[in-house]
């Protein structure tokens, strides 16, 4: 007799015999966290999308062209400033500074103002987002569904080779199993691991980040209770019912089933369940949101401005000097 979580199947069934059911499962995923203290660094960019940062930089571009085209408008004998006081100006009305500004006509008058409720609004949809990235710990998970994994391309996935699992993904009719395993045997190509027949083997390509698992909910729930940076995709794999195995047409099956339908009755399925497999929710404890302290990595990011701002400014610097040079020379020719 076969005492283990033993898959019932239509196959399996023609050779074996399978006693009452012991228990019920799906097929689940599971992989590893993206290690949040590594992005620290993006937290400025964090509060905006991609689409608003290019809007925002478009928009300040051609705002700084607009508005020199109106303060220096041929016609006009107003004005005085270069595109660097443009920008410098345009930039602090942007980020609600108040700058000195020179008499100017009213066409850029007009352009001035709207610039500056363009700059409030925005400035302050900015600065209250960033106050909840500063203080609350935000986990971005790159995906929670096994249609999105599967439309993703930055993890690896695998399973159980030679198992149920496996047999069931290759000759399944749904979309998302049948792209699952493409992807399976395009990674079996260079990774022969996503196969392996060890769950230690997948364990560890988890661990070490950008890969999934597939197989049993209840088997990857007990990683979870000792991993805080694993992370669950239910309801991935096939709905399975487990059942002890014996001969073919073997005279105890009845009287195995029996014993079991008795425990079953009696509730001891889950009290086992609750023994042997601990609700412990210190993980998702600790996932929850909570405020917390700025540290220097959080200010990471705006070191990094500043480094950059310097450079810049010494590069700006020396361009200068050299210009001068040239053109101090140029003037004591003869």
């Amino acid at each position: 007799m076969t005492v283990a979580p033993l898959g019932q199947t239509f196959e399996r069934r023609k050779i074996m015999d399978f006693s009452y059911p012991i228990g019920y499962d799906i097929g689940a995923g599971v992989y590893r966290l993206p290690d949040l203290e590594a992005s620290r660094w993006q937290l400025y960019l964090q509060p905006l999308s991609l689409y608003v940062h290019l809007c925002l930089v478009t928009s300040f571009l051609l705002l700084i062209l607009l508005l020199y085209t109106t303060r220096h408008c041929p016609m006009a004998t107003r004005g005085g400033e270069d595109v660097s006081d443009t920008w410098l100006l345009v930039f602090g009305l942007m980020i609600r500074q108040s700058l000195s500004v020179n008499q100017m006509r009213a066409s850029s008058n007009i352009l001035f103002s709207f610039i500056c409720v363009f700059g409030a609004i925005t400035s302050a949809i900015y600065c209250s987002n960033m106050i909840a990235f500063f203080t609350v710990s935000k986990q971005m998970v790159p995906f929670s569904t096994s249609e999105e994994m599967v439309q993703q391309n930055t993890y690896k996935w695998g399973t159980l080779g030679g198992s149920l699992w496996s047999d069931s993904f290759s000759v399944s009719k749904d979309p998302v199993h049948q792209s699952f395993w493409q992807s399976v045997i395009n990674f079996n190509k260079s990774d022969s691991d996503v196969l392996h027949a060890s769950e230690l083997v997948h364990k560890r390509k988890v661990l070490a980040g950008k890969y999934v698992f597939v197989v049993e909910s209840d088997i990857l729930k007990t990683w979870l209770q000792d991993d805080s940076s694993l992370k669950l995709i239910p309801d991935v794999g096939f709905p399975m019912q487990y059942a002890l195995g014996l001969p073919l047409h073997s005279p105890f099956t009845k009287t195995v089933s029996d014993w079991l339908i008795t425990f079953s009755e009696r509730g001891l399925y889950d009290v086992w369940r609750r023994k042997w497999m601990s609700k412990d929710d210190s993980c998702s404890k600790q996932r929850e949101m909570k405020g917390k302290t700025v540290t220097v990595i959080d200010l990471q990011g705006s070191f990094i401005v500043l480094g950059i701002g310097s450079f810049m400014a010494v590069l700006s610097l020396m361009s200068e000097i050299w210009w001068a040079r040239v053109r101090d020379s140029k003037r004591q020719r003869p």
